[in-house]
């Protein structure tokens, strides 16, 4: 089971990078990592380790926004009785096959999104390029059945 924790979600600007990173820590973004505005197209330029990158924002489709969430430890009130109540309990089930079925993962949103800056090497990516709009697509897709 899913909670998301309600929280004064602030405006945030989300990158998609294509690089990998070796890192699990912390990083000081903004130490490093300035975007500068392009030209009139829109496009914005930052440098990585020395690398040129060229970035362009791809809205999310009409009606949909995003949310940046972080796990946290913290248990709804009443959530894991809910579920409990809710589950049919099985036939020589004790409380060691109960551990863990009605689990609630809890989330706090951090921030809100409605458009991705997706960076290119060198040069800007196609608007809404194939990879990230059909990306898009199948979460969207995703998301409906869900």
């Amino acid at each position: 089971i899913l909670a998301i924790q309600p929280s004064k979600e602030v405006p945030g600007t989300i990158h998609l990078l294509p690089c990998h990173v070796k890192h699990t820590g912390s990083a000081n973004a903004t130490k490093h990592w300035v975007v500068n505005a392009g030209e009139v197209d829109g496009t914005k330029v930052a440098h990585f380790r020395g690398r040129r990158l060229v970035g362009k924002a791809v809205s999310l489709p009409e009606g949909y926004s995003g949310h940046v969430l972080t796990v946290t430890d913290d248990v709804p009130t009443g959530a894991i009785e809910r579920s409990k109540r809710n589950r049919p309990v099985e036939e020589g089930e004790g409380e060691e096959g109960e551990e863990g079925e009605g689990e609630v993962k809890t989330f706090k949103g951090l921030a809100t999104f409605d458009n991705v800056v997706v960076w290119g090497h060198d040069i800007a990516p196609e608007e809404g390029g194939e990879y990230i709009a059909r990306g898009m697509n199948e979460w969207i897709g995703l998301a409906s059945k869900v």
